[in-house]
């Protein structure tokens, strides 16, 4: 199993030449199967790229066994994590922080909302960054029992968090925003113009925000 928060901003790499590819910004998901990768690379241009060209999801990297089907395009592609999630009666439940996928497979399993698990069979739609959930709905734990990401600036949060993910973020230190992120709860996670930190990545990581750091820095 994968799952979406680790796949973020890790090194893509071609097996037949050892080419670094790009880096994870963001999944396609077609049908509850897990069906392109989109990297970025120093163009900051997308790369699309077919999910069962991957030999290897790796704790540290992806690599390709076929590259010959990447696809660069300058068109940006939708944004999963952060999406808003509703029921079809348009009462919204909360943001979408993670989905795990089956590394045979590529089949999704399950969602994290707001620091509670679902089964992926109860998504209806999920497109133009709006998931929506159908039927009744049966958390896979209890509230409570998930670790809920709650955003925070305490630097005594990195300790928690492992130095291989730290690492893996560092290409990000340096650059800016170009607007500024907001969390879901309205509060200011960065501003616009500010630099990018190993605090912010941090912060970013716990509130489900990362995609939008790869996104709006520069």
């Amino acid at each position: 199993m994968i799952s979406l928060e680790k796949l973020l901003a890790l090194p893509v790499i071609d097996l037949l030449d050892g080419n670094h590819v790009g880096y994870v910004k963001n999944i396609v998901v077609e049908e509850g199967m897990l069906t392109k990768i989109v990297a970025f690379n120093e163009e900051e241009n997308d790369l699309h790229v077919n999910a069962k060209d991957v030999f290897s999801f790796g704790t540290d990297a992806i690599t390709l066994k076929t590259p010959d089907n990447i696809i660069e395009t300058d068109v940006a592609s939708n944004r999963i994590l952060g999406s808003g999630v509703f029921t079809g009666k348009g009462i919204r439940l909360g943001t979408l922080q993670d989905i795990v996928f089956s590394t045979k497979t590529l089949k999704a399993k399950t969602i994290t909302i707001d620091g509670e698990e679902f089964n992926f069979s109860k998504i209806a739609s999920m497109k133009h960054n709006v998931i929506v959930l159908k039927g009744r709905l049966a958390p896979n734990a209890p509230r409570g029992s998930l670790r809920t990401a709650t955003p925070t600036r305490d630097p005594k949060v990195s300790k928690t968090i492992p130095e291989r993910l730290i690492i893996n973020h560092q290409f990000l230190i340096g650059r800016k925003l170009r607007e500024t992120i907001f969390l879901s709860t309205g509060e200011v996670l960065a501003e616009r113009e500010e630099y990018v930190t190993k605090e912010l990545i941090i912060n970013s990581l716990n509130t489900g925000k990362l995609p939008f750091l790869i996104e709006k820095s520069y």
